[in-house]
């Protein structure tokens, strides 16, 4: 199982970022409305300052026709607000929605060996999560624009009220512009450390989940919390990293705001008392200069979003570069000339009949799911004629292409299809279109009457009530060639011990033996559950549940010591806390006291089996890993006698 975790920041150029939204279909009628709404709101809150300074001035005195202006600008303000939030969300939302597509369809479709390297679970992640950067991009592009627009007419109100403040108030941009570069660039990579954290906590988590029967088989439970541990304290001091970039331009912002009230205040005094300006134009030029200020301290956090929104786009953008599966080349697999039959088929796990006299026919050409509870017999189907192909099969999985088939052969589901369709419905009305059959991603009726079609055959179905026809030009299959030594030593796949497989027999024999080992794995687990279940031992020796508790703790605080260098006795409460929910480490044994027992009951449950004495080497009393070592010896015992019906 994969432990690895990789920070490595993912990188991609301006054109590329352009690029991903070349194929989405962008709402541009809601982005020029949340622009425009923009812009319609900053002149109301500029009408509204300086109707405040007038207000000032007049000393209660306001004309009607003002008052109304005032009115309405609010009711604008209002209207643009609410238009924008609501306009901005959807646009976002579809912006999302588009990538989100447009990235799906590239993972189903890309090469198999771009999945091998993690199981695809960070492709997972690229599709659920960094695509909804793509919205924050082009809302902050779009915020800073019509901010930007803004700003320009109300910096030339500032100007109108009085150049010398306007002057003052000017000197805040290159500070704004200097400290908002620093700010985005720590946002920036803070977010990429933090996006690949949180994709290989998710790959470890989806990973170890899906191999929790291995997990237990193993007994490796406690360390797969001690990892998972590790893997969640990254993830809270990432999290806690980000929390602070969040705090410093919070005070940022707070300085900033200061800076704008005595500015105008401060200069704006020594003008009214000159007889320069007004009282009521410098509280206009204070309300216009604030909505200035706020501006560009957006600014530091509109550009650290969209750094932000780059480095998740980064691995958005490197997942649409992987390459595509290859259609030119190959040759047809061999195809199933005959239904697979089971007749009078039986089968047990020790004593415990799992299959009786099971007969079924499994027909070519079809798709035939194998269902039923744990222990019911669904594993032990698979033959090694079948592990011999499963190895064929994963070796040339990135050989695969389409090749097309004569016209007399006919099509099946999985099959590439080139296709004439005629129908009122514009989708279907098309004079060449090419259909993958069997995945429902055109249309699945239609697909699924497609099957068994020749090349210029015809069906015709209905879908949304209108008649659609589709015609057969061209049929195309997955094909691979042979495998061979090359195409091995290009996986770079290792075996057990870590070294590299050269030649296909190699590995062949080494994914033979992994899926029997799991199968006797499977075995094994089940005929244990069923004994304990079946076969309780009521008394146990509080004496061998201590020696056994004095193993564990020499185990555990060697192999901390000489993996990690952490003493556990010498580890605080806190510490103990987070790792394993205790006070000290001989808290941590005693919780692992009903462990023990069941332990115990294992070993004398396989040495019972295997026809062992309870001594000695296999005397679980004698060292900590007789039980993993009695395991091993039940899957021999499991897989030799399986052979041995096989014969029979």
């Amino acid at each position: 199982m994969k432990n690895s975790v990789s920070y490595q920041s993912e990188k991609a150029s301006f054109k590329d970022y352009i690029g991903i939204f070349k194929g989405i279909r962008m709402p541009w009628l809601f982005i020029v409305l949340v622009f425009a709404m923009s812009v319609v709101m900053a002149l109301a809150a500029m009408s509204i300052s300086v109707f405040t300074g007038d207000m000032v001035d007049a000393q209660g005195n306001v004309p009607t026709a003002q008052l109304v202006s005032f009115a309405v600008s609010y009711s604008i303000m209002g209207v643009c607000i609410a238009g924008s939030s609501i306009f901005g969300g959807i646009a976002s939302e579809r912006i999302n929605l588009g990538l989100r597509k447009e990235l799906w369809r590239k993972v189903i479709y890309t090469k198999q060996s771009c999945y091998d390297a993690d199981g695809g679970e960070t492709l997972v992640s690229r599709v659920t999560t960094d695509c909804d950067f793509a919205s924050q991009l082009v809302t902050s592009i779009v915020s800073f624009l019509s901010g930007s627009l803004s700003s320009v007419m109300m910096i030339g109100t500032m100007y109108a009220l009085n150049g010398t403040i306007a002057n003052y108030m000017m000197l805040l941009i290159p500070f704004s512009i200097l400290v908002g570069w620093g700010y985005a660039k720590l946002r920036f990579l803070i977010a990429q450390k933090t996006q690949a954290m949180l994709s290989q906590s998710t790959t470890y988590l989806a990973e170890r989940t899906s191999n929790l029967p291995l997990v237990k088989t193993s007994n490796a439970q406690e360390l797969e919390i001690q990892q998972g541990h590790e893997k969640f304290q990254e993830q809270y001091k990432m999290q806690i990293k980000t929390g602070l970039m969040s705090a410093f331009y919070t005070a940022l912002q707070t300085v900033y705001n200061i800076i704008s009230i005595l500015i105008p205040f401060t200069a704006g005094a020594g003008l009214v008392s000159a007889g320069v300006m007004s009282a009521g134009e410098v509280v206009a030029f204070y309300a216009i200069s604030g909505s200035v200020g706020t501006f560009f301290t957006n600014v530091i956090n509109m550009v650290g979003t969209i750094r932000q929104a780059n480095g998740a786009l980064a691995r958005v953008i490197n997942a649409m570069k992987l390459p595509d599966e290859q259609v030119d080349q190959g040759r047809t697999l061999d195809e199933p000339d005959a239904d697979i039959t089971f007749a009078d088929v039986e089968f047990s796990y020790g004593e415990k009949p799992v299959l009786q006299r099971v007969s079924c026919q499994i027909p070519k050409h079809k798709v035939t799911a194998v269902i039923g509870s744990n222990g019911s017999g669904k594993s032990t189907i698979p033959s090694p004629t079948e592990l011999r192909e499963l190895a064929r099969k994963s070796v040339v999985k990135d050989q695969l292409v389409l090749t097309s088939l004569p016209e007399d052969v006919r099509a099946e589901l999985g099959d590439t299809l080139t296709l004439r369709t005629v129908s009122e419905l514009p989708k279907f009305n098309k004079e060449r279109v090419i259909v993958s059959i069997g995945r429902g991603l055109y249309d699945k009726g239609l697909e699924t009457a497609l099957a068994g079609k020749r090349v210029g055959e015809s069906c015709e179905v209905t879908v949304k009530e209108k008649s659609v026809s589709a015609t057969v030009l061209e049929i195309k299959r997955k094909t691979a060639p042979e495998p061979t030594d090359e195409m091995v030593e290009a996986l770079q796949e290792k075996d057990y011990k870590g070294n590299i497989l050269h030649t296909y027999a190699e590995y062949e024999a080494f994914i033979c033996e992994g899926k029997t080992m799991e199968a006797l794995a499977n075995i094994n687990y089940y005929i244990m559950e069923a004994l304990l279940k079946d076969h309780p031992i009521a008394e146990y020796s509080e004496d061998d549940i201590r020696i056994l508790g004095d193993l564990e703790r020499k185990m555990f605080h060697q192999l901390f010591l000489d993996e990690k260098g952490i003493d556990l006795y010498q580890m605080s409460k806190e510490e103990m806390q987070e790792m394993w929910q205790c006070d000290s480490f001989d808290d941590f044994i005693s919780m692992r006291h009903e462990w023990y027992k069941t332990k115990i009951h294992q070993c004398l449950i396989c040495l019972n089996l295997l026809g062992l004495p309870c001594e000695g080497k296999t005397d679980p009393l004698d060292h900590y890993e007789v039980l993993s070592e009695l395991t091993e010896m039940m899957y021999h015992k499991i897989k030799a006698e399986l052979a041995r019906r096989n014969e029979e």
